[in-house]
Protein backbone atom coordinates (compact mmCIF):
# COMPACT_ATOMS: atom_id res chain seq x y z
CA UNK A 1 0.00 0.00 0.00
CA UNK A 2 3.09 2.48 0.38
CA UNK A 3 3.66 4.06 -2.68
CA UNK A 4 6.78 6.38 -1.54
CA UNK A 5 10.11 4.92 -2.41
CA UNK A 6 12.67 4.45 1.00
CA UNK A 7 15.86 6.22 1.33
CA UNK A 8 17.65 8.84 3.02
CA UNK A 9 16.31 11.71 4.65
CA UNK A 10 16.42 14.35 2.38
CA UNK A 11 13.51 15.98 4.38
CA UNK A 12 16.05 16.63 7.32
CA UNK A 13 18.47 18.70 5.47
CA UNK A 14 16.69 19.89 2.67
CA UNK A 15 13.77 20.58 1.61
CA UNK A 16 11.95 17.31 0.51
CA UNK A 17 11.33 16.34 -3.27
CA UNK A 18 7.65 14.08 -2.91
CA UNK A 19 8.95 10.23 -4.43
CA UNK A 20 6.68 9.81 -7.47
CA UNK A 21 3.56 7.59 -6.71
CA UNK A 22 3.68 4.20 -8.10
CA UNK A 23 0.10 2.45 -8.65
CA UNK A 24 -2.04 3.48 -5.80
CA UNK A 25 -2.69 6.63 -4.10
CA UNK A 26 -0.76 7.75 -0.79
CA UNK A 27 -3.11 7.93 2.00
CA UNK A 28 -2.65 11.46 3.88
CA UNK A 29 -1.15 9.40 7.70
CA UNK A 30 1.07 7.25 5.23
CA UNK A 31 3.01 10.29 4.26
CA UNK A 32 3.39 10.61 8.16
CA UNK A 33 4.54 7.30 8.66
CA UNK A 34 7.28 7.91 5.65
CA UNK A 35 8.55 11.00 7.51
CA UNK A 36 8.69 9.17 10.78
CA UNK A 37 10.41 6.38 9.26
CA UNK A 38 13.29 8.26 7.56
CA UNK A 39 13.31 11.19 10.15
CA UNK A 40 11.73 9.85 13.46
CA UNK A 41 13.47 12.44 16.20
CA UNK A 42 12.92 15.37 13.91
CA UNK A 43 10.40 17.76 15.74
CA UNK A 44 7.45 18.23 13.55
CA UNK A 45 4.66 20.00 16.01
CA UNK A 46 4.84 22.15 18.97
CA UNK A 47 1.71 23.81 20.64
CA UNK A 48 2.04 25.25 23.49
CA UNK A 49 4.73 23.41 26.07
CA UNK A 50 4.55 20.19 23.96
CA UNK A 51 5.92 18.98 20.95
CA UNK A 52 6.42 16.09 18.86
CA UNK A 53 8.50 14.37 16.72
CA UNK A 54 7.98 12.39 13.80
CA UNK A 55 7.94 9.28 15.77
CA UNK A 56 6.18 10.29 18.52
CA UNK A 57 3.13 11.76 16.32
CA UNK A 58 2.90 8.24 14.13
CA UNK A 59 2.77 6.38 17.61
CA UNK A 60 -0.06 8.98 19.18
CA UNK A 61 -2.05 8.43 15.73
CA UNK A 62 -1.67 4.74 16.37
CA UNK A 63 -2.88 4.33 19.64
CA UNK A 64 -5.54 6.90 19.10
CA UNK A 65 -6.75 4.54 15.48
CA UNK A 66 -6.33 1.35 17.97
CA UNK A 67 -8.26 2.71 21.09
CA UNK A 68 -10.97 3.77 18.38
CA UNK A 69 -11.33 0.06 16.69
CA UNK A 70 -11.48 -1.30 20.10
CA UNK A 71 -14.58 0.73 20.49
CA UNK A 72 -16.16 -0.38 17.49
CA UNK A 73 -14.85 2.45 14.98
CA UNK A 74 -14.45 0.55 11.43
CA UNK A 75 -13.75 1.90 8.31
CA UNK A 76 -15.68 4.11 6.39
CA UNK A 77 -17.38 5.00 9.63
CA UNK A 78 -17.33 9.07 10.47
CA UNK A 79 -15.89 10.32 13.25
CA UNK A 80 -16.33 13.84 14.48
CA UNK A 81 -13.41 15.35 16.20
CA UNK A 82 -14.37 18.85 18.34
CA UNK A 83 -10.85 19.27 20.58
CA UNK A 84 -9.05 22.15 21.57
CA UNK A 85 -6.11 23.81 20.00
CA UNK A 86 -3.14 21.07 21.12
CA UNK A 87 -0.85 18.74 19.52
CA UNK A 88 -3.68 15.95 20.12
CA UNK A 89 -5.83 17.59 17.87
CA UNK A 90 -3.43 16.65 14.97
CA UNK A 91 -3.14 13.35 16.21
CA UNK A 92 -6.73 12.66 16.39
CA UNK A 93 -6.98 13.30 12.84
CA UNK A 94 -4.39 10.93 12.22
CA UNK A 95 -5.45 8.28 14.01
CA UNK A 96 -9.26 8.82 12.49
CA UNK A 97 -7.33 8.33 9.03
CA UNK A 98 -5.18 5.22 10.43
CA UNK A 99 -8.71 3.30 11.45
CA UNK A 100 -9.89 3.67 8.09
CA UNK A 101 -12.49 6.20 9.10
CA UNK A 102 -13.41 9.19 8.01
CA UNK A 103 -13.27 12.47 10.18
CA UNK A 104 -15.97 15.69 10.56
CA UNK A 105 -13.84 18.61 11.79
CA UNK A 106 -15.83 20.67 14.31
CA UNK A 107 -14.76 24.00 15.94
CA UNK A 108 -15.87 23.73 19.69
CA UNK A 109 -16.14 27.37 19.47
CA UNK A 110 -19.46 27.04 17.27
CA UNK A 111 -22.84 27.70 18.84
CA UNK A 112 -24.19 24.49 20.00
CA UNK A 113 -27.31 24.79 17.37
CA UNK A 114 -24.57 24.95 14.78
CA UNK A 115 -22.73 21.87 15.50
CA UNK A 116 -25.70 19.77 16.60
CA UNK A 117 -26.81 20.34 12.73
CA UNK A 118 -23.57 19.15 11.49
CA UNK A 119 -23.39 15.86 13.82
CA UNK A 120 -27.14 15.29 13.19
CA UNK A 121 -26.37 15.47 9.46
CA UNK A 122 -23.47 13.43 9.10
CA UNK A 123 -24.64 10.73 11.58
CA UNK A 124 -21.48 10.66 13.41
CA UNK A 125 -21.93 8.21 16.57
CA UNK A 126 -18.65 8.86 17.95
CA UNK A 127 -16.80 12.54 18.49
CA UNK A 128 -13.42 13.23 20.02
CA UNK A 129 -13.82 15.50 22.56
CA UNK A 130 -12.59 16.68 25.40
CA UNK A 131 -14.52 14.86 28.83
CA UNK A 132 -14.79 18.43 30.28
CA UNK A 133 -17.65 18.92 27.54
CA UNK A 134 -18.69 14.91 26.52
CA UNK A 135 -21.81 15.44 28.55
CA UNK A 136 -22.64 19.15 27.62
CA UNK A 137 -25.43 19.83 24.40
CA UNK A 138 -24.82 19.07 22.07
CA UNK A 139 -22.29 16.10 22.51
CA UNK A 140 -24.48 14.10 25.09
CA UNK A 141 -26.44 11.95 23.01
CA UNK A 142 -23.50 10.62 21.30
CA UNK A 143 -20.39 8.39 22.10
CA UNK A 144 -17.71 10.63 23.34
CA UNK A 145 -14.00 9.99 23.67
CA UNK A 146 -11.48 11.48 24.52
CA UNK A 147 -8.08 11.60 23.26
CA UNK A 148 -6.01 11.76 26.16
CA UNK A 149 -7.77 9.51 28.69
CA UNK A 150 -4.81 7.46 30.33
CA UNK A 151 -6.39 3.88 28.33
CA UNK A 152 -5.65 5.37 25.22
CA UNK A 153 -2.42 6.57 26.02
CA UNK A 154 -1.20 2.92 26.96
CA UNK A 155 -3.12 1.70 23.77
CA UNK A 156 -0.39 -0.23 20.99
CA UNK A 157 1.83 2.12 19.07
CA UNK A 158 2.11 0.08 15.81
CA UNK A 159 0.25 1.07 12.91
CA UNK A 160 -3.19 -0.67 12.56
CA UNK A 161 -3.02 -2.79 9.14
CA UNK A 162 -5.83 -1.24 6.90
CA UNK A 163 -6.78 -1.10 4.01
CA UNK A 164 -7.12 2.41 2.41
CA UNK A 165 -8.07 3.00 -0.94
CA UNK A 166 -7.68 6.22 -2.88
CA UNK A 167 -11.78 6.22 -3.35
CA UNK A 168 -12.27 6.29 0.35
CA UNK A 169 -13.53 9.45 2.37
CA UNK A 170 -10.65 11.29 3.88
CA UNK A 171 -13.24 13.77 5.68
CA UNK A 172 -16.71 15.07 5.51
CA UNK A 173 -15.97 19.04 6.42
CA UNK A 174 -19.07 21.84 6.69
CA UNK A 175 -19.78 24.74 5.03
CA UNK A 176 -22.13 27.79 4.42
CA UNK A 177 -25.58 26.36 2.32
CA UNK A 178 -28.43 27.85 0.94
CA UNK A 179 -31.07 26.14 3.13
CA UNK A 180 -30.26 27.72 6.37
CA UNK A 181 -28.02 24.88 7.47
CA UNK A 182 -24.35 23.74 6.95
CA UNK A 183 -23.57 20.97 3.53
CA UNK A 184 -20.96 18.35 4.13
CA UNK A 185 -18.38 18.48 1.87
CA UNK A 186 -16.61 14.97 1.13
CA UNK A 187 -13.36 14.68 0.44
CA UNK A 188 -11.36 11.54 -0.73
CA UNK A 189 -8.00 10.41 -0.34
CA UNK A 190 -6.87 10.40 -4.08
CA UNK A 191 -7.99 14.60 -3.63
CA UNK A 192 -5.94 14.79 -0.59
CA UNK A 193 -3.01 12.57 -2.49
CA UNK A 194 -3.02 15.03 -5.51
CA UNK A 195 -3.04 18.22 -2.83
CA UNK A 196 0.13 17.16 -1.56
CA UNK A 197 2.32 16.10 -4.44
CA UNK A 198 0.37 19.37 -6.74
CA UNK A 199 1.13 21.66 -3.42
CA UNK A 200 4.60 20.85 -3.14
CA UNK A 201 5.41 21.99 -6.69
CA UNK A 202 3.64 25.11 -6.73
CA UNK A 203 5.22 26.94 -3.18
CA UNK A 204 8.57 27.22 -2.56
CA UNK A 205 8.65 26.33 1.33
CA UNK A 206 11.46 27.48 2.75
CA UNK A 207 14.43 24.92 3.90
CA UNK A 208 14.20 25.02 7.62
CA UNK A 209 11.10 26.98 8.43
CA UNK A 210 8.85 27.06 11.28
CA UNK A 211 4.65 27.52 9.69
CA UNK A 212 2.65 29.20 12.29
CA UNK A 213 -1.09 27.54 11.70
CA UNK A 214 -3.69 29.93 12.97
CA UNK A 215 -6.99 28.47 11.31
CA UNK A 216 -9.78 26.81 13.28
CA UNK A 217 -9.60 22.71 12.52
CA UNK A 218 -13.77 23.49 10.39
CA UNK A 219 -11.49 25.29 7.77
CA UNK A 220 -9.69 23.15 5.12
CA UNK A 221 -6.85 25.27 5.56
CA UNK A 222 -6.22 23.97 8.44
CA UNK A 223 -4.66 20.94 6.71
CA UNK A 224 -2.05 23.01 4.61
CA UNK A 225 -1.14 24.72 7.50
CA UNK A 226 -0.41 21.23 9.66
CA UNK A 227 -0.11 17.77 7.99
CA UNK A 228 1.12 19.30 4.75
CA UNK A 229 4.22 21.65 5.80
CA UNK A 230 5.27 18.40 7.85
CA UNK A 231 5.49 16.41 5.08
CA UNK A 232 7.54 19.04 3.38
CA UNK A 233 9.39 18.91 5.87
CA UNK A 234 8.44 22.22 7.99
CA UNK A 235 8.03 22.62 11.70
CA UNK A 236 4.64 23.22 12.22
CA UNK A 237 3.45 25.61 15.39
CA UNK A 238 0.01 25.35 16.54
CA UNK A 239 -1.80 28.33 17.73
CA UNK A 240 -3.67 27.57 21.19
CA UNK A 241 -6.96 29.57 21.69
CA UNK A 242 -4.57 31.64 24.54
CA UNK A 243 -2.02 32.76 21.77
CA UNK A 244 -4.13 34.00 19.33
CA UNK A 245 -6.18 35.55 22.91
CA UNK A 246 -4.87 39.33 22.17
CA UNK A 247 -2.08 40.85 19.91
CA UNK A 248 0.73 40.89 22.54
CA UNK A 249 -0.17 36.87 22.75
CA UNK A 250 0.17 36.76 18.85
CA UNK A 251 3.35 38.58 19.13
CA UNK A 252 4.52 36.35 21.79
CA UNK A 253 3.39 33.31 20.01
CA UNK A 254 5.13 34.20 16.61
CA UNK A 255 8.22 34.84 18.21
CA UNK A 256 8.69 32.02 20.76
CA UNK A 257 8.32 29.50 17.92
CA UNK A 258 10.45 31.59 15.50
CA UNK A 259 7.54 31.70 12.69
CA UNK A 260 9.04 31.81 9.78
CA UNK A 261 6.32 30.79 7.06
CA UNK A 262 2.48 32.11 7.88
CA UNK A 263 -0.64 31.27 6.00
CA UNK A 264 -3.42 33.66 6.52
CA UNK A 265 -6.75 34.84 5.08
CA UNK A 266 -6.46 38.68 4.02
CA UNK A 267 -8.96 39.52 6.65
CA UNK A 268 -6.44 37.79 8.99
CA UNK A 269 -3.36 39.41 7.28
CA UNK A 270 -5.09 42.84 7.22
CA UNK A 271 -5.53 42.08 11.33
CA UNK A 272 -1.97 41.22 11.82
CA UNK A 273 -0.52 44.18 10.22
CA UNK A 274 -2.51 46.75 12.55
CA UNK A 275 -0.28 45.91 15.12
CA UNK A 276 3.32 47.16 15.65
CA UNK A 277 4.78 43.97 17.90
CA UNK A 278 3.24 41.91 15.53
CA UNK A 279 4.23 43.94 12.25
CA UNK A 280 8.13 42.93 13.99
CA UNK A 281 7.74 39.59 13.48
CA UNK A 282 6.18 39.27 10.42
CA UNK A 283 9.09 41.28 9.33
CA UNK A 284 10.88 37.94 9.89
CA UNK A 285 9.05 35.92 7.82
CA UNK A 286 10.32 34.22 4.68
CA UNK A 287 7.19 32.74 3.05
CA UNK A 288 3.45 34.52 3.13
CA UNK A 289 0.65 32.36 1.72
CA UNK A 290 -2.76 34.54 1.66
CA UNK A 291 -6.00 33.15 0.41
CA UNK A 292 -9.78 32.15 1.28
CA UNK A 293 -10.83 35.60 -0.02
CA UNK A 294 -10.17 38.57 -2.66
CA UNK A 295 -6.62 39.80 -2.18
CA UNK A 296 -6.70 43.88 -2.59
CA UNK A 297 -3.83 45.32 -4.04
CA UNK A 298 -3.82 47.92 -1.10
CA UNK A 299 -3.10 45.07 1.55
CA UNK A 300 -0.31 43.65 -0.63
CA UNK A 301 1.07 47.03 -0.63
CA UNK A 302 0.90 47.24 2.80
CA UNK A 303 2.29 43.54 3.90
CA UNK A 304 5.12 44.85 1.23
CA UNK A 305 6.13 47.31 3.75
CA UNK A 306 6.64 44.92 6.24
CA UNK A 307 7.89 41.76 4.91
CA UNK A 308 10.32 41.03 2.37
CA UNK A 309 8.88 37.43 2.55
CA UNK A 310 8.11 35.87 -0.99
CA UNK A 311 4.15 36.04 -0.92
CA UNK A 312 1.70 33.76 -2.58
CA UNK A 313 -2.25 33.88 -3.21
CA UNK A 314 -3.56 30.93 -3.42
CA UNK A 315 -7.03 30.15 -4.47
CA UNK A 316 -9.37 26.87 -3.96
CA UNK A 317 -12.90 25.82 -2.79
CA UNK A 318 -13.59 23.47 -0.64
CA UNK A 319 -14.92 21.31 -2.93
CA UNK A 320 -11.65 20.90 -4.92
CA UNK A 321 -9.46 20.15 -2.08
CA UNK A 322 -8.33 23.33 -0.52
CA UNK A 323 -5.77 25.56 -2.92
CA UNK A 324 -5.73 24.53 -6.62
CA UNK A 325 -3.13 27.45 -7.33
CA UNK A 326 -0.63 29.69 -6.20
CA UNK A 327 0.68 32.70 -7.79
CA UNK A 328 4.09 34.12 -6.75
CA UNK A 329 3.18 38.01 -6.37
CA UNK A 330 5.55 40.46 -8.12
CA UNK A 331 4.55 43.90 -7.80
CA UNK A 332 4.51 45.58 -11.33
CA UNK A 333 1.79 42.63 -11.91
CA UNK A 334 -1.72 42.12 -11.73
CA UNK A 335 -3.07 39.90 -8.62
CA UNK A 336 -3.72 36.79 -9.92
CA UNK A 337 -4.70 33.14 -8.80
CA UNK A 338 -1.77 31.68 -11.37
CA UNK A 339 -2.48 28.63 -13.15
CA UNK A 340 -3.68 24.97 -11.81
CA UNK A 341 -1.30 22.77 -9.65
CA UNK A 342 -0.78 19.39 -11.32
CA UNK A 343 -4.05 17.14 -11.72
CA UNK A 344 -6.08 20.23 -12.01
CA UNK A 345 -7.39 21.81 -14.92
CA UNK A 346 -9.55 25.65 -14.90
CA UNK A 347 -12.24 25.82 -17.55
CA UNK A 348 -13.95 29.49 -17.91
CA UNK A 349 -18.06 29.07 -19.41
CA UNK A 350 -20.19 32.23 -20.16
CA UNK A 351 -24.01 31.70 -19.73
CA UNK A 352 -24.62 30.33 -22.44
CA UNK A 353 -21.98 27.41 -21.71
CA UNK A 354 -19.03 28.40 -24.23
CA UNK A 355 -15.51 29.50 -23.40
CA UNK A 356 -15.70 33.50 -23.77
CA UNK A 357 -12.36 35.51 -25.60
CA UNK A 358 -9.62 35.98 -23.89
CA UNK A 359 -9.92 38.60 -21.12
CA UNK A 360 -13.42 38.19 -21.38
CA UNK A 361 -15.46 37.05 -18.00
CA UNK A 362 -16.61 33.85 -17.49
CA UNK A 363 -17.70 31.21 -14.27
CA UNK A 364 -14.38 29.43 -13.33
CA UNK A 365 -15.16 25.47 -13.35
CA UNK A 366 -12.79 23.02 -11.99
CA UNK A 367 -11.96 19.34 -13.12
CA UNK A 368 -9.92 17.18 -12.25
CA UNK A 369 -8.08 14.81 -9.16
CA UNK A 370 -8.74 17.78 -6.86
CA UNK A 371 -12.46 17.65 -7.07
CA UNK A 372 -14.52 15.83 -3.80
CA UNK A 373 -16.64 13.19 -4.20
CA UNK A 374 -19.71 15.51 -4.01
CA UNK A 375 -22.06 16.59 -0.86
CA UNK A 376 -23.07 14.64 1.97
CA UNK A 377 -26.51 13.04 1.63
CA UNK A 378 -27.39 15.38 -1.13
CA UNK A 379 -27.21 13.88 -4.88
CA UNK A 380 -29.46 16.58 -6.53
CA UNK A 381 -26.49 19.24 -5.53
CA UNK A 382 -23.97 17.09 -6.40
CA UNK A 383 -25.12 16.50 -9.81
CA UNK A 384 -26.39 20.34 -10.31
CA UNK A 385 -22.66 21.91 -9.04
CA UNK A 386 -19.94 18.70 -9.92
CA UNK A 387 -22.01 17.81 -13.24
CA UNK A 388 -22.46 13.62 -14.27
CA UNK A 389 -19.90 12.08 -16.77
CA UNK A 390 -16.84 14.22 -17.90
CA UNK A 391 -17.28 16.17 -13.77
CA UNK A 392 -16.40 19.83 -13.44
CA UNK A 393 -17.29 21.98 -10.30
CA UNK A 394 -18.67 24.80 -11.21
CA UNK A 395 -16.88 27.35 -8.39
CA UNK A 396 -19.55 30.54 -8.83
CA UNK A 397 -16.29 32.90 -9.12
CA UNK A 398 -16.85 35.14 -12.00
CA UNK A 399 -13.19 35.23 -13.82
CA UNK A 400 -10.84 36.24 -17.17
CA UNK A 401 -7.91 34.31 -18.67
CA UNK A 402 -5.47 36.82 -19.43
CA UNK A 403 -2.61 36.99 -22.24
CA UNK A 404 0.11 34.81 -20.25
CA UNK A 405 -2.69 31.96 -19.55
CA UNK A 406 -3.05 33.20 -15.72
CA UNK A 407 -6.76 33.44 -14.21
CA UNK A 408 -7.81 36.55 -12.07
CA UNK A 409 -11.04 36.04 -10.28
CA UNK A 410 -13.22 38.94 -10.57
CA UNK A 411 -16.47 38.55 -8.14
CA UNK A 412 -19.34 35.76 -8.32
CA UNK A 413 -22.02 34.70 -10.02
CA UNK A 414 -24.20 33.90 -7.22
CA UNK A 415 -24.91 35.87 -3.75
CA UNK A 416 -22.13 33.62 -1.92
CA UNK A 417 -19.90 35.82 -0.35
CA UNK A 418 -16.09 35.01 1.87
CA UNK A 419 -15.87 36.85 5.37
CA UNK A 420 -12.29 36.70 7.42
CA UNK A 421 -11.83 33.44 4.38
CA UNK A 422 -15.10 31.63 5.36
CA UNK A 423 -17.99 30.97 2.96
CA UNK A 424 -21.01 32.78 3.77
CA UNK A 425 -24.30 31.94 2.04
CA UNK A 426 -26.37 35.14 1.93
CA UNK A 427 -29.27 33.11 1.72
CA UNK A 428 -28.30 31.30 4.80
CA UNK A 429 -28.20 34.29 6.99
CA UNK A 430 -31.51 35.37 5.49
CA UNK A 431 -33.11 32.22 6.18
CA UNK A 432 -32.13 32.16 9.70
CA UNK A 433 -33.07 36.08 10.43
CA UNK A 434 -36.37 35.63 8.87
CA UNK A 435 -36.98 32.71 11.51
CA UNK A 436 -37.40 35.30 13.91
CA UNK A 437 -39.96 35.95 15.89
CA UNK A 438 -42.12 38.77 14.37
CA UNK A 439 -40.00 38.88 11.48
CA UNK A 440 -41.63 38.58 7.57
CA UNK A 441 -38.54 39.37 5.63
CA UNK A 442 -34.77 39.73 5.76
CA UNK A 443 -32.99 41.04 3.04
CA UNK A 444 -28.50 40.51 4.25
CA UNK A 445 -26.14 42.42 2.08
CA UNK A 446 -21.86 42.97 2.09
CA UNK A 447 -20.66 46.11 2.89
CA UNK A 448 -17.22 45.96 1.25
CA UNK A 449 -14.18 48.16 2.43
CA UNK A 450 -10.92 48.34 0.90
CA UNK A 451 -9.54 45.68 2.86
CA UNK A 452 -11.99 44.32 5.23
CA UNK A 453 -15.58 43.41 5.08
CA UNK A 454 -18.87 43.03 7.17
CA UNK A 455 -22.61 42.21 6.77
CA UNK A 456 -25.22 44.47 7.62
CA UNK A 457 -29.66 43.16 7.14
CA UNK A 458 -32.43 44.89 6.56
CA UNK A 459 -35.69 43.17 8.60
CA UNK A 460 -39.52 43.89 8.44
CA UNK A 461 -42.00 45.09 9.79
CA UNK A 462 -40.79 48.21 11.40
CA UNK A 463 -42.33 46.61 14.65
CA UNK A 464 -39.36 43.73 14.44
CA UNK A 465 -36.85 44.06 17.65
CA UNK A 466 -33.56 44.21 16.27
CA UNK A 467 -31.91 43.04 19.29
CA UNK A 468 -34.28 39.90 19.53
CA UNK A 469 -33.62 39.04 16.05
CA UNK A 470 -29.67 39.66 16.90
CA UNK A 471 -30.09 37.37 19.57
CA UNK A 472 -31.81 34.00 17.42
CA UNK A 473 -29.40 34.43 15.25
CA UNK A 474 -26.44 34.20 17.89
CA UNK A 475 -27.62 31.09 18.46
CA UNK A 476 -27.56 29.19 14.83
CA UNK A 477 -24.46 31.26 13.40
CA UNK A 478 -20.87 31.60 13.71
CA UNK A 479 -19.85 35.04 14.47
CA UNK A 480 -18.01 35.52 11.62
CA UNK A 481 -21.76 35.03 9.85
CA UNK A 482 -23.40 37.69 12.37
CA UNK A 483 -24.70 40.81 10.85
CA UNK A 484 -22.89 43.76 12.62
CA UNK A 485 -26.14 46.08 12.64
CA UNK A 486 -29.95 45.24 12.21
CA UNK A 487 -31.99 47.67 11.22
CA UNK A 488 -36.07 47.08 11.10
CA UNK A 489 -37.54 48.81 8.49
CA UNK A 490 -41.14 49.83 7.23
CA UNK A 491 -40.62 48.19 4.08
CA UNK A 492 -37.76 46.51 1.85
CA UNK A 493 -37.05 47.87 -1.66
CA UNK A 494 -38.27 45.95 -4.81
CA UNK A 495 -36.15 45.29 -8.04
CA UNK A 496 -38.61 45.10 -11.30
CA UNK A 497 -39.07 41.76 -11.27
CA UNK A 498 -40.36 41.61 -7.56
CA UNK A 499 -37.40 40.88 -5.86
CA UNK A 500 -35.53 42.24 -3.02
CA UNK A 501 -33.63 44.87 -4.53
CA UNK A 502 -30.20 44.60 -2.85
CA UNK A 503 -27.94 47.40 -4.27
CA UNK A 504 -31.11 49.59 -3.10
CA UNK A 505 -30.85 47.95 0.02
CA UNK A 506 -27.14 48.28 0.72
CA UNK A 507 -27.99 52.13 -0.34
CA UNK A 508 -30.80 52.39 2.57
CA UNK A 509 -28.66 50.73 5.30
CA UNK A 510 -25.48 52.88 4.03
CA UNK A 511 -27.65 55.92 4.21
CA UNK A 512 -28.87 54.87 8.15
CA UNK A 513 -25.81 54.12 9.11
CA UNK A 514 -23.99 58.04 7.96
CA UNK A 515 -27.27 59.89 9.46
CA UNK A 516 -29.20 57.66 12.05
CA UNK A 517 -26.45 55.96 14.16
CA UNK A 518 -24.46 56.93 16.95
CA UNK A 519 -21.35 55.67 16.61
CA UNK A 520 -21.26 54.65 20.56
CA UNK A 521 -24.62 53.13 20.16
CA UNK A 522 -23.22 50.94 17.55
CA UNK A 523 -19.92 50.16 19.75
CA UNK A 524 -22.29 49.60 22.80
CA UNK A 525 -24.21 47.39 21.04
CA UNK A 526 -21.46 44.95 19.62
CA UNK A 527 -19.90 45.04 22.89
CA UNK A 528 -22.82 43.91 25.22
CA UNK A 529 -23.89 41.35 22.63
CA UNK A 530 -20.42 39.58 22.47
CA UNK A 531 -20.09 39.99 26.52
CA UNK A 532 -23.79 38.72 26.74
CA UNK A 533 -24.22 41.53 29.62
CA UNK A 534 -24.14 45.82 30.05
CA UNK A 535 -21.12 47.32 30.57
CA UNK A 536 -20.47 51.17 31.40
CA UNK A 537 -19.54 52.58 28.25
CA UNK A 538 -17.79 55.67 30.56
CA UNK A 539 -15.22 52.92 32.06
CA UNK A 540 -12.76 50.40 31.23
CA UNK A 541 -10.90 49.84 28.05
CA UNK A 542 -11.84 46.91 25.46
CA UNK A 543 -9.61 44.92 27.31
CA UNK A 544 -10.54 45.44 30.57
CA UNK A 545 -14.29 44.81 29.43
CA UNK A 546 -13.53 41.60 28.50
CA UNK A 547 -13.03 41.95 24.78
CA UNK A 548 -10.66 39.87 23.40
CA UNK A 549 -8.15 40.61 20.17
CA UNK A 550 -10.07 38.87 17.88
CA UNK A 551 -13.55 40.77 18.58
CA UNK A 552 -11.71 44.02 18.89
CA UNK A 553 -9.73 43.01 14.87
CA UNK A 554 -13.72 42.44 13.75
CA UNK A 555 -14.45 45.67 15.26
CA UNK A 556 -11.90 47.56 13.37
CA UNK A 557 -12.90 45.72 10.46
CA UNK A 558 -16.39 46.71 10.54
CA UNK A 559 -16.05 49.95 12.04
CA UNK A 560 -13.65 50.76 8.46
CA UNK A 561 -16.92 49.67 6.27
CA UNK A 562 -19.01 51.49 8.03
CA UNK A 563 -17.64 54.61 8.43
CA UNK A 564 -14.97 54.54 6.33
CA UNK A 565 -12.52 55.40 8.97
CA UNK A 566 -9.30 53.43 9.42
CA UNK A 567 -7.77 52.51 12.89
CA UNK A 568 -5.00 51.02 14.34
CA UNK A 569 -5.38 47.70 16.25
CA UNK A 570 -2.88 49.02 19.06
CA UNK A 571 -4.58 52.75 19.06
CA UNK A 572 -7.99 50.96 19.75
CA UNK A 573 -6.94 48.67 22.48
CA UNK A 574 -5.31 52.41 24.16
CA UNK A 575 -8.61 53.78 24.56
CA UNK A 576 -10.16 53.95 27.60
CA UNK A 577 -13.35 53.56 27.33
CA UNK A 578 -16.12 53.08 24.54
CA UNK A 579 -17.57 56.86 24.46
CA UNK A 580 -13.84 57.51 23.78
CA UNK A 581 -13.94 55.14 20.85
CA UNK A 582 -17.09 56.39 19.27
CA UNK A 583 -15.27 60.39 19.57
CA UNK A 584 -12.41 58.90 17.86
CA UNK A 585 -14.98 57.54 15.05
CA UNK A 586 -16.55 60.78 14.83
CA UNK A 587 -13.31 63.05 14.72
CA UNK A 588 -12.21 60.68 11.89
CA UNK A 589 -15.58 61.05 10.23
CA UNK A 590 -15.80 64.30 10.42
CA UNK A 591 -12.29 65.43 9.13
CA UNK A 592 -12.59 62.43 6.30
Amino acid sequence: MRALTTGVCAICSARPQLSRRVETSMPLHEHIEDLADRCPDRVVLSAGPETLSAAELDQFGNRIAWSLSDRGVRPGDLVAVALPRDITLVAALLGVLKSGAAYVPIDPHLPAARIRSMLDDSGARYVLVSSAWAHADPYGSRTCLDPRDPDWLRAEGRRPQVDVHGSDAAYVIYTSGTTGLPKGVIVEHRNVDNLVSGWSNAISFPRGATMSSLATVAFDIFLSETILPMVYGLRVALATDEDVSTPSAIADFLARHNVTAIQATPSRLAWLLADNRVRAELAKAELLIVGGEAFPAPLLAEARRYTKAAIYNVYGPTEATVWTSAKLLADDQPITIGQPIQGVAYHLVDESGIEPSLGELGELCISGEALARGYFGDPVKTRDRFGTGSRRYRTGDLARRLNNGEVQVSGRTDQQIKIDGYRVELMEVETVLAEAAGVAAAVVVLLDGEISRTLVAAVMPASVDPDAVWAHAARRLPRYMMPSTIVAVASLPLSHSGKADRRAVETMLREHIRTEEDPLDYVYAMVTRWLGSPVDPDCGSLLDLGVGSLNTARLIAEIACRYEVRLELSDVIAVRSLRHLADRIRRHVTTA
